[in-house]
């Protein structure tokens, strides 16, 4: 996985992920994404790239939510997306993202493991500020 900073969008496998959400109509593809998160065992150990692609779906819902914070070049397919959503996202889907970020930032997690062995209080301090925006 290439990384380059600890943004939700800062790395290969989210940018790769929001390819999927260019074409999506919806919450649908945001949703999935979530439930695979959600659906790992809490007493498995949580597979990195899913939960870059569970953040990196709550990150997209925080941006439909407010469009107001900064946004990057890395992120030009989650702008296009938001701004097609109209209506806020359904309260139950901004519950499963907050539980996302949860399970991602919690162990087992291999992200959260990654992440422990340099930046990883910036990185939690990232989710944070997205499950805040989710609230």
């Amino acid at each position: 996985m290439g990384t380059w900073d600890i943004g939700p969008f800062d790395n290969d496998t989210a940018v790769d992920w929001t390819y999927g959400l260019r074409d999506s109509d919806g919450f649908g593809y945001v949703e999935d994404t979530l439930d695979q998160a959600l659906a790992i065992d809490s007493a498995a150990v949580m597979d990195a790239d899913v939960g870059v692609c569970a953040v990196a779906a709550a990150a997209a819902l925080a941006r439909a939510l407010d469009d107001t914070e900064p946004s990057s070049a890395y992120m030009e397919a989650v702008d296009e997306w938001a701004q097609r959503m109209t209506g806020r996202p359904p309260r139950a889907l901004l519950e499963k993202a907050r539980a996302a970020l949860i399970r991602v930032g919690t162990a087992p997690s291999a992200l959260l493991e990654l992440w422990g062995e340099g930046g990883g209080d910036g990185w939690v301090a990232t989710l944070d500020e997205i499950a805040a925006h989710l609230a």
